[in-house]
């Protein structure tokens, strides 16, 4: 039900707020047995908008969800005290978009990230929050976003000049375990609301407030056990189980549920670790204990370390790894290989000659010419709740390529699975790279060799829209589907080039 409010009512309210409105509507919402409503607010200035957001904000104590603004209409949320919901109906109507104060620094919303919502503080919040930090704010934005899941709040201090802004960085640096957790921008100040250092790094770069380099150097640092077989539905697990032991010792219950699931893995004495170059400089290994032998592959893509005599975590043989990887921009890597059936044939993990599998790389490929135009509309094919959801109970699943076409979702290594299996069934050379994601966590993804060319790197979890750059770092390449190691530590990350 949605009706005008008569011109009386509108004035009564108009009067208290101290605002003139030109019209004032309500509107009454039933969403799955929840009710809300909403009622918008025309006023005849900006600064009439301003005041009545203040108003209405305050008068909800500050919650924001409970009022947006867009130009002269401000658009309250009452009768209702889910937030969820009020979201949920703000990004029905279109409401969902950045301050004004935001907008001065944030030209662009990056692609796969979701604007939840974006505020400036009323007058009172941003005095005290001044006093707190000992400096001068003329305006505090409040922005969050969803990224691949998460929320990240960026906080935004416009002061009323460059020293103001000078003095309050300070502030707010001063309380940070990190530079890149706060940083100045003329007249303002931007602060990332997280823990993560590498979280607050890619979106001072993503947002457009620092310059992001074309090639980025990491370190990753890990312990990984050595394997020659492994049920691979449980090699997420093993790390989280060795993690959780860390934090409670001598849990006797769960050192029987690690000798169970290490069970379901056949551990070997070698890990085969990519070496192919990266723009100019293949990556660094250092182990320890130091490898026995090492056995470089024909190709130089691949070499194989053996060790003697490894250490035993809970059981379990591991090794001590650090990398140092360098990645760029275009995640190319230009090599004179040429494609041989390894990288076309069916493996264990890639049923390339099964009849529905080639059938579907066909009909998706069938009517385009060149490598790229079929490897992008396989992309586009496997673009997230297109046709497959990134979806699943089992974090880091590996159902199986026929199960996940079949069930329609699955995790990244489903993703990157269907995608090498459809490749090599449409006759382009694939295999899979695995490694971590700059900024959330481990991952799989891919890449076709272009012949003449090189290798291209392409992440089928993000379809066509996530591409591969410098948050890609890959450390292990398989033209099988096998794996030759699993994490017993979750791998520390940090970029050695961050100033440049």
């Amino acid at each position: 039900m949605s009706f005008l409010v008569p011109p009386n009512e509108r004035v009564a309210i108009s009067q208290r707020l101290g605002v003139p409105l030109s019209k004032l509507t309500n509107t009454y919402l039933s969403i799955n047995g929840k009710r809300i409503q909403v009622n918008i607010l025309h006023c005849r200035t900006l600064d009439g908008a301003d005041r009545a957001y203040e108003a209405i904000l305050e008068a909800h104590d500050g919650l924001a969800a409970s009022v947006a603004r867009d130009g002269r209409m401000v658009v309250e949320f009452a009768k209702c005290s889910d937030v969820e919901l009020m979201n949920q109906v703000r990004q029905g109507l279109g409401l969902v978009k950045l301050d004004r104060v935001a907008r001065r620094l944030i030209k662009k919303i990056p692609a796969g990230w979701r604007l939840e919502m974006s505020f400036v503080a009323v007058a009172e919040q941003t005095r005290s929050i001044a006093e707190k930090l000992g400096g001068r704010i003329s305006n505090l934005s409040n922005t969050i976003f969803s990224v691949s899941g998460r929320q990240l709040q960026v906080n935004i201090f416009e002061c009323p000049t460059e020293q103001d802004a000078r003095e309050v960085h300070e502030s707010v640096a001063g309380m940070k375990s990190d530079q890149a957790f706060c940083i100045v921008l003329g007249d303002m100040v931007v602060e990332f609301v997280t823990d993560d250092v590498a979280v607050a790094m890619r979106a001072a770069w993503e947002l457009g407030l620092k310059v992001k380099p074309r090639k980025a150097v990491y370190r990753i640092i890990f312990d990984a056990a050595t394997i020659e077989e492994a049920d691979y539905m449980a090699w997420n697990r093993l790390p989280n189980q060795f993690a959780e032991l860390d934090q409670q010792r001598d849990d006797a219950g769960r050192n029987s549920q690690l000798f169970e699931l290490s069970r379901q893995f056949k551990f070997g004495s070698a890990v085969s670790m990519r070496t192919c170059r990266n723009q100019s400089e293949k990556a660094v290994y250092r182990f320890k204990p130091a490898p026995a032998e090492r056995e470089a592959a024909e190709q130089g893509d691949v070499t194989t370390y053996r060790f003697r005599n490894l250490p035993k975590k809970l059981g379990v043989p591991f090794v001590s790894v650090e990398a140092i990887i360098e990645t760029n921009e275009t995640a190319f890597t230009p090599i004179k290989r040429k494609p041989y059936e390894g990288l076309l044939g069916s493996t264990d993990f890639w049923p390339v000659e099964n009849e529905q599998v080639r059938a579907l790389a066909g009909t998706i490929t069938g009517q385009f010419e060149t490598d790229e135009e079929k490897v992008e509309a396989l992309l586009n094919w496997l673009t997230p709740g297109r046709n497959i959801r990134f979806a699943g109970e089992v974090t880091g699943s590996r159902y199986g390529v026929s199960k996940v076409l079949e069930q329609g979702f699955g995790r990244c290594w489903d993703f990157s699975d269907c995608f090498i299996t459809l490749c090599r069934a449409a006759g382009i050379p694939s295999r899979q790279v695995a490694g971590w994601y700059y900024g959330f966590s481990g991952h799989i993804w891919a890449e076709v060799l272009y012949e003449g060319k090189g290798w291209q790197q392409v992440d089928p979890t993000g379809g066509a829209v996530l591409q591969c750059g410098i948050y890609h770092i890959p450390y292990l390449t398989s033209e099988t589907g096998g794996m030759s190691l699993v994490y017993v530590s979750l791998p520390k990350v940090e970029v050695l080039n961050r100033d440049n």
